[in-house]
């Protein structure tokens, strides 16, 4: 019988790693989660199961995570085995050292919020648990392949694709587009159908975007801006930025979508470009934030982490809870982007210290790829 488990994790019996894997949006996922009340049970499991990750506390009553993570990286059965440690309060210099000798694939700061958990299991077991940010939108669309069409409406959107019902199937591969938007038609797209299903109302697909001219590249950066839901750790709003931001990123629409809110957590995974033109009306953008308002930063992306090290007013007067940072494996001269909390980066003798983490390829020490100081230099304001 083939085994249908996608992910199997084997914890310590932590609350918030309950809380994390058994929210709504998991409950489909083929994850198997399996809890050791010690650390004689979890080496029980680990053995037994051969799990694809261990989620483990740094400290265990009866015994150490970096121990138990020692034995795991030393055991030629668990090659396949990645390990997290789990610390709930900043890390000593002790702890630092303990866990680069450990061997673990991650560490996380706890508490932590649900979508960082997600991207941190994604980056270390390479299982997506969470699919890319769609945007709801009213616009029409019409395809083309050869002599074959189909119209319909585009459902959601994002920075690079559509998804779109369609009034009749599509073959995958090329196809030419042309989206509706009040009243203006944008030609000259091309496209890419991935995928195409048969649904109650025709036929569901998604679309990739090839290449776009810059007005339906501006239409469609416009509308995929950004995101606002509820945030899920019950205070306040969340705010998914997305997409470039250049001269023509208008923050307008955003600012008046803001009014009268009291905390926002700026998500900014999805950012992958800011010129100087758009890094100075976003700062425009949170200045004119109702001073009441607070506001942090999570997951910011390469481009924007980079931009708030050289220019502080990147993050206003909110602070950074995490953010993509570059690593660089030299034994297989490959690099590594990994999610860090500003929680785990330790300030010493006026030095800035990120964790220490290792190769999923060939478990080897990663170097932090830039100066600690530069990259990490909005956490000495």
């Amino acid at each position: 019988m083939v085994d249908s488990v996608v992910l199997r994790i084997v914890s310590s019996n932590n609350v918030e790693i309950f809380r994390h894997l058994g929210a709504a949006q998991l409950k489909r996922a083929r994850i198997e989660h399996l809890v050791g009340s010690d650390i004689g049970e979890l080496r029980a499991l680990i053995a037994d199961k051969a799990p694809n990750l261990v989620l483990v506390d740094a400290v265990l009553a009866d015994g150490s995570g970096y121990d138990l993570c020692r034995e795991i990286k030393a055991d030629p059965r668990c090659k396949e085995t990645h390990v997290i440690i789990l610390h709930s309060s900043v890390m000593s210099m002790d702890e630092i050292t303990k866990s680069a000798h450990s061997g673990c694939d991650d560490v996380l700061a706890l508490p932590l919020h649900a979508d960082d958990f997600y991207c941190h299991l994604a980056q270390v077991t390479g299982v997506s648990l969470r699919d890319s940010l769609r945007v709801g939108v009213d616009m029409e669309v019409r395809l083309r392949v050869d002599e074959q069409s189909s119209a319909g409406t585009v459902t959601n959107l994002g920075s690079t694709g559509l998804g779109v019902q369609l009034n009749s199937e599509l073959p995958l591969g090329p196809v030419a587009v042309a989206i509706v938007h009040e009243g203006t038609t944008f030609d000259g797209i091309a496209g890419e159908i991935v995928w195409c299903n048969s649904n109650q109302r025709g036929y569901a697909a998604g679309l990739r975007l090839v290449q776009v001219p810059s007005l339906a590249r501006g239409l469609l950066a416009r509308l995929s801006l950004f995101h606002i839901t509820d945030n899920k750790q019950g205070d306040g709003i969340t705010v998914a930025m997305q997409g470039i931001f250049d001269e023509q990123t208008d923050f307008r629409p955003l600012l008046t979508s803001l009014e009268g809110e009291r905390y926002i957590d700026f998500m900014m995974q999805g950012v992958t470009y800011l010129s100087s033109s758009g890094v100075r009306a976003w700062c425009l953008f949170l200045n004119a934030l109702n001073p009441e308002t607070a506001y942090s930063f999570r997951n910011c992306s390469l481009p924007f982490a980079s931009q708030a090290s050289m220019v502080p007013m990147t993050i206003g007067r909110g602070s950074v809870v995490s953010l993509q940072a570059p690593y660089l494996c030299e034994k297989c001269d490959r690099e590594e982007t990994r999610l860090v909390e500003t929680a785990l980066v330790k300030r010493t003798d006026g030095s800035l210290l990120p964790p220490a983490l290792h190769c999923h390829v060939c478990a080897s020490a990663l170097l932090f790829d830039d100066l600690p100081e530069r990259y990490f230099a909005f956490l000495n304001d």
